[in-house]
């Protein structure tokens, strides 16, 4: 009895689970999978991402702070792995940034130095700057502060607060005894002047305007990202306003970044910016002179040590400028080396035929020590060929590359003997003699001179001359030419007109200065220097009757040494 009990009781569960099944299956099977793949769940990059903008974003929301804590290991780690892997990828993205970041510092800071030099310098020598070298002694101020309080008298009139994109005045400020200006009409002409440099000036479009002179005002200019700062400056500003400037901008950008770059006329976000752009109104004034009071008893002294120390630092800067100009001139000269300098000694290398070093003048307390070299520079190559060839000044030596050029008259020019100690001469490789000659003999050249001079040229009427005259002109310019080419000298050929003596003496010499212009028109025709012929005219007795043979031209030849 009691085994039915348990057969039907268990009959009973199983249709239990079958009616459960049957209603709520689906439901069942469902939990079992959320049930096991909650169990084995592992984060998946697909269904993760869609989602991490949008966590990150409520993250920097709710809680910046712990967000920059949390991600700040993985960005360093990751800059860091990069810099390792690939730091060329690095360098490529940091340039456009660091370029022109390092260029705008070295800049700036070339330019600070630049104003504050040249203000110093322009009283370096004076005796102002002497009593202010004094002031410091006795006061324990350093010179350079002595002198930029004494030289540097401005006054910041006015400071204009503008946005670049808009041109917008966003604050203005000026001192109570300025003279007012429309600050609308200021920031609307500096952004004007800045578009106009930018584009008439610049290729890369990224130039920016830093000073504008206007009358006795000098407009410095400060340019941030999102605004720019202008000061209306009376006078020669120190230095440190551009830099006061500058950092004040800065201050600016960095407590109202946003305001400035969304700035739209209404400056209500941007309260207490006038108060940093007035600190900036500074203005410095020259103390009114004091009467003069009586020197300290060693102040006499202390000026003429300075005095006497100033001569001596100019004539010593006079000496190394005297030592610097003599041993540029000995290294420039042919043949000579400025080998080594050791303090005043200097050793100096000296080709046999450069020029002495005695030559220069005083070597200004310089001890100079001469060892030989042999040149090949072109002026001490030809010097050397004069000396050891021992030329006359007849002949001119040139060398063209490592050729000797001889020009000029000269016994032997081709012998053997000559040749060869001419090819031994250091520098000389190839000889070039064809415009070597040997001299004429006397009786030649008397020959040669007779032969011209018993030339002449008939006319028949005024400067109409016979038939061979033109042949005759011919044979007179070979002559010509030969003399001139053989001897080697200016031979001055005078060309004598002359008349038949009838007429007046006047008309008579015009006559024959044109019948001798017609010969040396014809004879500068064949190639005769005009430097090699003159001209005269001649008068004959006066005759009745006329001499037809004096109607001609004569020559007469004279030499002159070149």
């Amino acid at each position: 009895m009691g085994m039915r009990e348990s057969g039907a009781g268990s009959s009973g569960n199983d249709e239990l689970a079958r009616l459960r099944q049957l209603l709520l299956g689906s439901e069942i099977d469902g939990l079992e999978a959320l049930e096991t793949r909650f169990a084995e769940y592992r984060p998946n990059a697909a269904e993760v991402a869609p989602a991490l903008p949008e966590a990150l974003e409520l993250a920097r929301k709710s809680n910046a702070a712990e967000l920059n804590r949390a991600t700040w290991p993985l960005i360093a780690h990751g800059l860091e792995r990069s810099l390792k892997e690939n730091p060329q990828r690095v360098v490529d993205i940091l340039f456009p940034i660091i370029g022109p970041l390092i260029r705008r510092a070295i800049t700036e800071s070339l330019k600070d130095f630049t104003e504050s030099l040249n203000q110093v310098l322009e009283q370096s020598l004076s005796p102002r700057y002497l009593g202010w070298r004094i002031q410091a002694w006795r006061t324990g101020v350093s010179v350079s502060e002595i002198v930029m309080r004494n030289t540097l008298l401005y006054s910041v009139e006015q400071v204009f607060l503008i946005q670049r994109s808009s041109g917008l005045m966003i604050a203005h400020v000026q001192r109570a005894n300025a003279k007012g200006a429309d600050s609308d009409a200021v920031s609307a002409m500096l952004n004007a002047i800045q578009d106009f440099v930018r584009d008439s000036f610049s290729d890369t479009g990224d130039s920016q305007l830093g000073e504008i002179e206007v009358g006795e005002f000098q407009v410095q200019i400060e340019h941030g990202p999102s605004a720019m700062l202008a000061l209306a400056i009376r006078g020669v500003p120190r230095v440190e306003i551009r830099t006061r400037a500058r950092e004040a901008l800065e201050r600016i950008h960095g407590e109202h970044a946003l305001a400035l770059s969304t700035f739209a006329g209404d400056g209500t976000a941007l309260a207490g910016v006038e108060d940093q752009l007035r600190a900036l109104l500074a203005q410095e004034q020259r103390a009114p002179p004091k009467a003069p009071s009586m020197l300290r008893p060693g102040s006499a002294v202390i000026s003429a040590a300075l005095l006497l120390g100033l001569g001596l630092g100019v004539w010593l800067m006079s000496v190394l400028m005297a030592r610097s100009n003599f041993l540029e001139a000995l290294d420039q000269a042919p043949g000579l080396v400025v080998a080594q300098r050791s303090g005043g000694t200097v050793s100096v290398l000296r080709d046999p035929d450069a020029a002495t070093l005695k030559s220069f003048g005083d070597a200004h307390g310089l001890d100079l020590r001469e060892r030989s070299i042999r040149s090949l520079e072109a002026p001490i190559v030809v010097a050397r060929a004069r000396r050891v060839l021992n030329l006359p000044g007849s002949v001119v030596a040139r060398l063209k590359g490592s050729t000797l050029e001889l020009v000029g008259t000269l016994d032997r020019p081709n012998s053997a003997k000559f040749r060869r100690q001419a090819l031994a001469i250091d520098g000389v490789e190839r000889l070039n003699f064809s415009k070597l000659s040997a001299p004429d003999s006397p009786q030649e050249w008397a020959e040669l001179r007779t032969q011209v001079e018993a030339m002449f040229v008939q006319f028949l009427d005024d400067v109409q001359a016979t038939d061979d005259a033109r042949s005759q002109l011919d044979t007179l310019a070979a002559k010509v030419q030969s003399m001139s080419d053989k001897r080697r000298a200016a031979t001055v050929l005078r060309i004598i007109g002359s008349t038949d003596g009838t007429g007046l003496e006047a008309k008579n010499l015009a006559l024959g200065m044109q019948r001798a212009a017609w010969v040396r028109d014809g004879l500068l025709a064949r190639g005769i220097d005009p430097n090699w012929m003159e001209i005269g005219g001649i008068t004959s007795a006066p005759n009745a009757m006329p001499d037809l043979t004096r109607r001609r031209v004569s020559f007469s030849l004279i030499i002159r040494s070149r």
